[in-house]
């Protein structure tokens, strides 16, 4: 039987007054669907995840102790191991936290000329307001650990040989870069 109508998502920005109509939502934008090489429906939170195509790397994954393993890979490494492979691990860790308390540090104590600078994304782009540094040295920790745990992540695969890990290839350009790092 074919289907007389269509689902059409729709968003409604302001509650009232001017502008309070419903509004087509892009579903694209927010959410896709697709669906697994095992034929499951996966829920991308955001099109970028599918552009970097993590359910293909991550199709094997698919038992706790699966989700257990991928959350080690993530975790904070411990100061006390005596891993070679967890004590690198443990130097770019803190070094991506020194990196980002200096960076606070030096917003904090220049002038506005410098903090425009620092804003600037694109060469002749000219930013209105400066960088702003906003955080005290508590929230620095908690907003670097995405970026920490997104490094340890890439140091634990990229170096462990032995158990399971996402199979996934870095260019020879990244990986110039990771050995310089």
């Amino acid at each position: 039987m074919r289907r007389s109508y269509i689902l059409v998502n729709c968003q409604q920005i302001f509650p009232s007054r001017k502008g309070s109509h419903y509004i087509h939502k892009a579903v694209e934008a927010t959410q896709t669907n697709t669906l697994s090489s095992h034929g499951e429906d996966i829920h991308d939170a955001n099109l970028w995840l599918r552009v970097i195509r993590w359910t293909q790397y991550l199709q094997d994954f698919t038992t706790p102790e699966d989700f257990n393993l991928l959350r080690a890979l993530v975790e904070t490494p411990l100061p006390d191991s005596n891993d070679p492979v967890e004590q690198g691990v443990r130097r770019i860790w803190e070094a991506i936290e020194g990196v980002v308390r200096k960076s606070q540090w030096t917003v904090q104590h220049t002038g506005q000329a410098i903090r425009v600078e620092a804003v600037r994304s694109e060469k002749g782009q000219t930013p209105y307001r400066p960088l702003q540094a906003y955080m005290d040295a508590d929230n620095v920790v908690k907003h670097v650990q995405p970026w920490q745990q997104i490094v340890v992540f890439i140091a634990r695969t990229q170096l462990a040989q032995e158990g399971k890990r996402p199979v996934y290839r870095i260019t020879p350009r990244q990986r110039k870069k990771w050995r310089q790092l």
